[in-house]
């Protein structure tokens, strides 16, 4: 039943997103990690074996429903972590972050790698070598990066 109810929720506001500057499906999971979806990317969202699953033109999530705390559509800046953060060959420095925020560190898998908070001057720096060799998603308050490491 919760499943049909998100599912019409979101069908509703789909003529709601045409009209305003919502441009991401946002998926708040019980964790506390954040999923984002671009609708410039064209998110298909199904439900399959007690999951959401949702597909975009560059990535997949199998959701399972009970993980999930929330399902919202937002505007949000896509562009503004990039316009705080400068990385390096082996170091990513976040600027403007707000004092003792968290730059959390994920594997694909959903996984955390790493918390650090961000220091007086709202700067955080992550260093690539002692993060695993592998596709980490970077969450701040400003957003979502993906890093090849």
């Amino acid at each position: 039943m919760k499943t049909k109810i998100l599912f019409i929720f979101l069908w509703l506001l789909l003529p709601q997103t045409i009209m305003s500057q919502i441009n991401m499906v946002v998926v708040n999971m019980k964790d506390g990690s954040t999923m984002l979806f671009r609708l410039t990317e064209g998110p298909v969202i199904t439900y399959s074996n007690n999951c959401l699953v949702i597909k975009t033109t560059t990535k997949e999530a199998s959701l399972p429903v009970t993980n999930i705390k929330d399902v919202t559509l937002e505007g949000r800046s896509v562009a503004t972590i990039i316009n705080q953060t400068t990385i390096t060959d082996c170091h990513i420095l976040f600027h403007q972050l707000s004092v003792s925020s968290d730059v959390c560190v994920f594997t694909l898998d959903g996984k955390p790698v790493r918390i650090q908070k961000a220091d007086s001057s709202g700067n955080a720096v992550l260093d690539l070598s002692r993060l695993p060799h592998c596709v980490l998603i970077i969450q701040t308050s400003s957003g979502t990066i993906k890093v090849n490491n």
